[in-house]
């Protein structure tokens, strides 16, 4: 028994084509509001990454906590660009300080494992704030 789904914008993906964006955020996005994503398989899997970044901690989040990675999707986005494009999509502040938080956070982590640990715990307050 097991599940497993890409989410990636990197090279050599296999991030299935229907869900396929520039940021992997975007990607977790519309992965949450398939009909797939409710399917009971999904309810134990485990969320991984192979590097610490904003877009990464970002698309882990939505796809842990879908109800608020929904409700906060645009400041999600605008993050991930951020750190992802140094770009600033909406000219957003909010976005850009999530951004920091984030790496500033992380950077108290040995690890990219104790850094997630560390930012996932904390981007609920992050998020309200």
């Amino acid at each position: 028994k097991g599940a497993s789904l890409h989410i990636s914008h990197w090279n050599g993906h296999r991030t299935p084509e229907q869900l396929y964006s520039d940021l992997s955020t975007e990607i977790a996005l519309r992965f949450i509001k398939t009909p797939a994503s409710r399917q009971e398989k999904w309810d134990t899997a485990v969320v991984v990454n192979n590097h610490f970044d904003t877009d990464g901690v970002c698309s882990a989040y939505i796809l842990l906590k879908p109800d608020m990675g929904w409700k906060y999707r645009r400041i999600l986005v605008d993050a991930a660009a951020v750190g992802d494009f140094d770009e600033w999509p909406r000219m957003d502040v909010n976005a850009l300080k999530l951004h920091g938080a984030i790496m500033a956070i992380g950077e108290a982590g040995s690890s990219d494992a104790e850094k997630y640990e560390l930012v996932l715990g904390r981007m609920d307050s992050l998020l309200r704030d």
